[in-house]
């Protein structure tokens, strides 16, 4: 499977939400991503930002990215990166 292919089980899987047992859980999930501009939270008093780069991310089971900050896990929207590799989810 190319990486086309599972970029959009992972996108489908996003774009379908549903609530209680049904929800469908992405195959694959973000391993690495490119974030290609600085990211910060919407609150204008947490300390967290992420600059531009390649990170290796961490995932929950549902697909949500988070990555390591200067203070902490920052949490991304899929708008904030493009993904460079992927895994097979497992969780």
């Amino acid at each position: 499977m190319n990486n086309d292919q599972k970029a959009v089980l992972y996108y489908r899987a996003a774009a379908t939400q549903r609530t209680g047992s049904d929800w469908q859980k992405p195959q694959f999930i973000p391993k690495r991503v490119r974030i290609l501009k600085t990211v910060s939270p919407d609150s204008p008093f947490s300390p967290l930002i992420v600059h531009p780069g390649d990170y290796t991310v961490d995932c929950n089971q549902w697909g949500a990215v988070y990555v390591k900050a200067d203070h902490g896990d920052f949490g991304l929207k899929l708008n904030e990166f493009d993904v460079i590799e992927w895994q097979k989810n497992t969780k």
